[in-house]
């Protein structure tokens, strides 16, 4: 209708129109609310001239009123987010305004009373503007001279805004300046000028202006923000440039061929942080014929989201985005190995974060390495080819990791090796090992070969490696093996909170049928260390070593408390904050542990505070004065600073450390050997530590 219209000034020759109020100039209706958007090409935006106003007057354009709005705003009464200006006055005549985009909406409305002749308006699209795209042309063509620029200082200056995704950067390359002043050197009238941000203040890009003749390198914003600003006075002139966006420098093309059977990929900075909105993609190639494993090794850690849409790595089964989906993962629990059906696989790494997750690391391997990760309650594995022939001068390794505080059941099915009568280090086998969390050392294995199938076993803890060997002298064929793996169904071990509690090795008090291995993670309140009552420890004493009861004043396995497994053992074990982890393998034929803890307040160290300022110690009395010990405190800002707003002007905390830590002679800032240390974190990120002499 002629109160609603959408008009695009998109083509060359449609630059401009104007509009008017319904029934202009002889009156407008009451209740009216009319809405005219107008649209023009990205990197352009929209100029408005007011001919004349003539409406009903009130106090903040309550009665009849005109308004600009960036975008496409249609209701009657919209929020003023988007409002550029309102205009009711008659003195407003001759006005101009301009938009920020290159989408505006003009909406007239008026009530039910007095009405005027109404208002007349010319729109037209000029230079500058928003860009959104990851790359595109900026152009300034001020070479055919019009009636408007006869006057020798008659100036023309265009801006635009670039804006890319987060995370990423902005090459700029200059393409073309073509002056018809080729002398001017000052750059007074003729220029490009480039920001490195779109504030008026933000740092120059290069050199910040430009006239020369000469093309120029190319420049990179550190950010993900460009301002360009063309300016010409009098005479004509052209510029043009190019941007485009660019991604941090992070993921490759991995060709896993002439002889590289394996590589490794990583996130940015592993273990740390990688920086905000990271974007990382890997394309990994096997020769024709093979198949692309990828194992998920050491610490897994994204941050966890509905559908892992906030933080993710995704795996397709192809070597393009458009590719069948093997999955898309985040959070702490990584997959077990991933495999392509083809000879290659791409995996995506994306965060919109400002504080990203650690990240990952993983392997890459070809059909050259056999073997991989399992993390599953339950599965199969067979050796390479079953149930036909295996190859010859093979070694495969699989790692297992069932649920956590459970041991795994192992039985196997199916068992065809060469018969070994002596020497059989040097024969066709499969062997099991027990691994126990957070060691790499691996127990004495159980050798399998020959065709008798073993007997069911439990395995210490929820973690087996599984290693098959062929010998290239091998006469016969023979299947291989074929196990299943179940996590059993009990449990030993946990995390626990409270003030008090009972701990006890699974099956207690009676007699083991095999070994298992517990951990417990105990949790009191800030401000409080636990005290631990051993009543019974039950195990060989003639046989026992001392890993077999551990206990540690943290989760992490750093700071141990000294304690001697012997026949007449410690009875009490004390923390030094307000957390312990306990570790122990119960044997076979052996009760095993049945222990206590108790909260006990003032603790040696660590707590929780809302202070403004105060003064942190480590323990200065025995026995945590000469042995291992952990302390964490959580600082807070005063509630009153945090409720009067304070905190969104900045509420920061200054720690200063003093004294020495460790017998390093100096300070330094590189702890992660060291024994002793301070390190700080903001929430979850780590931002700094310190160690050696600070006094």
């Amino acid at each position: 209708s002629e109160c609603n219209q959408e008009i695009a000034l998109t083509a060359p020759d449609n630059k401009s129109v104007s509009i008017a109020s319904p029934g202009y100039p002889h009156g407008y209706n009451h209740s009216l609310n009319c809405n005219w958007v107008f649209t023009s090409p990205a990197g352009t935006h929209l100029f408005v001239s007011f001919l004349d106003i003539n409406l009903e007057e009130s106090d903040g354009c309550v009665s009849d009123r005109v308004a600009l709005y960036d975008g496409m705003v249609l209701e009657r009464d919209p929020p003023d987010s988007n409002l550029i200006g309102q205009y009711c006055t008659m003195n407003q005549s001759h006005l101009t305004a301009q938009s920020s985009t290159n989408t505006m909406t003009l909406k007239f409305v008026t009530d039910y009373f007095i009405n005027r002749t109404g208002f007349e308006a010319n729109v037209r699209r000029i230079c500058g503007g928003q860009l959104t795209e990851p790359n595109g042309i900026i152009e300034f063509n001020d070479t055919v001279v019009t009636s408007e620029r006869i006057w020798r200082n008659w100036q023309r200056e265009c801006e635009w805004n670039v804006t890319v995704r987060r995370g990423r950067t902005i090459e700029v390359t200059i393409l073309n300046i073509d002056l018809p002043d080729k002398s001017d050197t000052t750059c007074a009238d003729h220029y490009i000028f480039l920001r490195n941000g779109h504030e008026r203040d933000a740092p120059f890009l290069g050199d910040g202006k430009y006239c020369r003749q000469e093309l120029l390198e190319t420049l990179m914003t550190t950010g993900n923000k460009l301002n360009v600003r063309m300016s010409a006075r009098g005479t004509r002139g052209k510029y043009k440039l190019s941007y485009r966006e660019v991604s941090m420098d992070c993921g490759e093309v991995i060709e896993l061929i002439d002889g590289m059977k394996q590589k490794q990929l990583t996130t940015p900075r592993y273990k740390n942080p990688p920086p905000p909105y990271t974007e990382c993609t890997w394309k990994i190639l096997a020769p024709t014929g093979h198949r692309v494993s990828l194992h998920f090794i050491d610490r897994f850690d994204l941050t966890e989201s509905t559908d892992c849409q906030k933080e993710f790595v995704e795996v397709r089964d192809g070597g393009t985005d458009g590719s069948q989906l093997i999955g898309s993962y985040c959070g702490s629990k990584p997959p077990s190995t991933l495999v392509s059906t083809g000879n290659m696989m791409y995996v995506h790494y994306y965060t919109e974060n400002e504080t990203p997750a650690d990240g990952f690391k993983a392997m890459a391997t070809n059909d050259d390495i056999c073997g991989g990760i399992l993390r599953e309650t339950s599965g199969i594995i067979t050796s390479p080819n079953y149930p036909g022939t295996y190859p010859k001068g093979q070694e495969c390794y699989w790692w297992i990791q069932g649920l956590q505080y459970h041991s795994l059941k192992i039985e196997f099915t199916d068992l065809s090796f060469p018969i070994c009568y002596r020497d059989c280090n040097n024969t066709d086998s499969v062997h099991v090992f027990d691994k126990l969390p957070n060691n790499d050392s691996l127990l004495e294995p159980r050798d399998f070969h020959g065709r008798k199938v073993p007997t069911v076993f439990n395995t210490l803890a929820n973690e087996a490696i599984v290693v098959f060997h062929s010998e290239h002298s091998t006469v016969g064929n023979y299947r291989g093996f074929r196990l299943k793996f179940t996590s059993t169904r009990n449990t030993c071990g946990g995390q626990i909170e409270g003030l008090s509690g009972t701990l006890k090795s699974t099956g207690y008090p009676s007699a083991r049928s095999s070994g298992i291995y517990c951990k417990w993670m105990i949790t009191v309140p800030p401000g409080n260390h636990i005290k631990v009552n051993i009543e019974d420890f039950d195990t060989d004493f003639t046989t026992v070593h001392q890993d077999q009861v551990r206990f540690y004043n943290e989760f992490r396995f750093k700071s141990r408390i000294p304690y001697d497994v012997a026949a007449n053992y410690q009875r009490e074990v004390l923390s030094s904050s307000n957390q312990m982890m306990i570790i122990v393998i119960a044997v076979k034929g052996y009760r095993g542990i049945s222990a206590t803890y108790e909260a006990i307040p003032g603790a040696p160290c660590g707590d929780k505070f809302e202070d403004i300022n105060g003064t942190l110690s480590i323990p200065s009395v025995l026995p945590y004065s000469e042995r291992s010990f952990y302390c964490e405190w959580k600082l807070d800002a005063p509630q009153y600073m945090v409720e009067s707003g304070s905190q969104e002007s900045g509420v920061t905390l200054a720690l200063t450390v003093t004294g020495s830590l460790g017998s390093f002679r100096k300070e330094t800032q590189h702890c992660t050997q060291k024994s002793m240390f301070v390190r700080v974190f903001a929430g979850t990120d780590d931002i700094g530590e310190v160690c050696g002499d600070l006094t």
